[in-house]
């Protein structure tokens, strides 16, 4: 997670439920414009902030989880939450009990803490006991009788052909085209598409090398669609970043023209990151009327038309069939018509 998203994260945390969602968006996507040519870095701190007693206990665990293989990001969202939670509980984390657990799930739920955003600290603080009490840091493993945070997803229907067809008419740039195709078609997630480099793209066999949950490579398949918008976006490129997908070609002249003369000439490409392709896809949904985020572009439609579930889940990258299943639920609407079809 970059220091920008971390940023977002926090203040949509600290206002959740007090700003309506529409200005939420167009707060982030105003911040993303403005600070797309700025480098914003946190200032490096310890692997652990915590005092006491607590601290080496903190750096073994990450230290294991390092080794293990999780990846970076996980590793930060882990110490976010258990920093924030021995903030909220102001006690060693060896003494913590299973009503410490309860009492500061039910503080998050009241402050407006999604189920989700529950079951996330849940699960990491899980995690952490597990490990103390199996290398005997703790005498007891608190989370056993917790009980576990429930989350009631929303399935959403997956695009319909024709509402594909009308986000491809109302995409603006050669960079919107590109990244919503490349999307539908790969069923990569969001994060998996902006850490393409354009060298890991072949053209030829229409095959692309993505990094996705776990540090775990997969082939995903480039569509003829996806093929000539990437082709199409490429040819406008002059920078030599590598990455698939940069900032910088959608600018108006009178804000070129004062990072040229800020940057003596030169226009910074940076990586688009997923604050900024977010607020791009959003942007398309909205002028469509409809509710569009990256992960909805996921090749979902794929099951409704015919291919099996554990192709679909391979190309997907899920660990499992049961992930994939979920999407396969929200074909209800198309068993429907195929039950008036023969029946």
């Amino acid at each position: 997670m970059t220091a920008f998203e971390e940023i977002i994260e926090q203040y949509r945390e600290d206002f959740f439920g007090k700003i309506p969602c529409d200005l939420f968006d167009k707060f982030q996507t105003w911040l993303s414009l403005r600070l797309e040519y700025f480098e914003i870095s946190k200032k490096e701190q310890s692997l652990c902030v915590f005092d006491g007693g607590d601290a080496d206990l903190l750096k073994r665990f990450f230290l294991a989880k390092a080794v293990r293989g999780l990846s970076p990001r996980s590793l930060t969202l882990y110490h976010k939450n258990l920093e924030r939670f021995q903030n909220g509980i102001r006690k060693h984390l060896a003494d913590v009990t299973s009503d410490d657990v309860r009492l500061y799930l039910a503080q998050k739920k009241v402050q407006g803490g999604s189920d989700s955003y529950l079951a996330n600290i849940q699960r990491t603080l899980s995690s952490f006991y597990a490990w103390a009490y199996e290398n005997e840091l703790v005498k007891s493993n608190p989370l056993l009788k917790v009980e576990k945070v429930r989350i009631h997803k929303r399935l959403e229907k997956p695009l319909t052909d024709e509402q594909m067809e009308q986000v491809r008419m109302e995409c603006k740039t050669l960079l919107e085209s590109a990244l919503v195709e490349f999307l539908f078609c790969t069923g990569c997630r969001i994060s998996e598409a902006l850490s393409v480099d354009r060298d890991e793209v072949n053209f030829e066999t229409m095959e692309v090398k993505v990094v996705g949950k776990g540090d775990k490579e997969r082939t995903v398949y480039l569509s003829s669609r996806a093929k000539y918008a990437l082709i199409r976006y490429l040819s406008i490129r002059e920078d030599i970043n590598p990455a698939l997908f940069v900032t910088g070609y959608e600018i108006s002249p009178r804000v070129l023209r004062m990072i040229k003369e800020q940057n003596g000439g030169i226009i910074p490409h940076n990586r688009l990151d997923k604050s900024h392709a977010g607020a791009k896809i959003r942007g398309i949904g909205k002028r469509i009327g409809i509710r569009l985020h990256p992960h909805l572009l996921r090749a979902t439609s794929a099951l409704r038309k015919g291919m099996p579930i554990d192709q679909v889940s391979k190309m997907l990258g899920h660990a499992s069939l049961d992930i994939t299943s979920t999407y396969a639920q929200t074909a209800e609407e198309d068993l429907k018509i195929s039950h008036s079809k023969f029946i």
